[in-house]
């Protein structure tokens, strides 16, 4: 009986880890998984300086325009009417891309061709991204070390800069922020 326990649980496992890595490889992330790709095996014919055909990857405008061909690189959502695709998955030498060094991956195409499926997404450079407040934390109490066996609650406010003001206490009380 007990082997059978342990048969079903190294089953149950093995399943498990098989359906993360079929979650990990659906989720494809710009930054991580597609960027690299276009800078690196992309970039130095379609980057900022002179890019070939009139295409430029660097920014998702740019990238989706119309080329000199009529045709569209990308086109969100529609992997199959993009010429990108169409050119990493070539076999015919004067087409495919990129057309110097070896062809981009099984991994690479389909990371590529999945972003575009899923719309695309080109999230704006984080230098450009507006900064954001974190939520302040709400005032209410403080579980801090007592002198006896254990902690007290101790009322508090915010808004006090190098410690944390305790209400109606006197300053002698305050603990400040090393």
């Amino acid at each position: 009986m007990e082997r059978y326990a342990a048969l079903g649980a190294l089953v149950l496992a093995a399943s498990w880890q098989l359906a993360a890595t079929a979650d990990d490889r659906a989720a494809v992330r710009f930054e991580k998984d597609v960027l690299p790709i276009l800078t690196q095996r992309c970039g130095s014919c379609h980057g900022r300086n002179e890019p070939e055909a009139g295409l430029s990857f660097t920014d998702l405008a740019a990238a989706t325009k119309e080329l000199e061909s009529g045709n569209h690189a990308i086109v969100p959502g529609k992997p199959e009417e993009s010429e990108l695709i169409r050119r990493v998955t070539s076999t015919d030498p004067d087409e495919r891309m990129p057309s110097k060094g070896v062809p981009l991956s099984a991994e690479q195409i389909a990371a590529l061709r999945q972003w575009i499926a899923d719309g695309a997404n080109w999230p704006e450079h984080w230098a450009y991204r507006r900064l954001s407040s974190p939520a302040l934390p709400v005032a209410g109490t403080l579980r801090v070390p007592s002198a006896g066996n254990g902690t007290r609650s101790v009322p508090t406010t915010l808004g006090c800069v190098g410690g944390i003001s305790l209400a109606g206490s006197d300053k002698s009380l305050m603990m400040p922020l090393l």
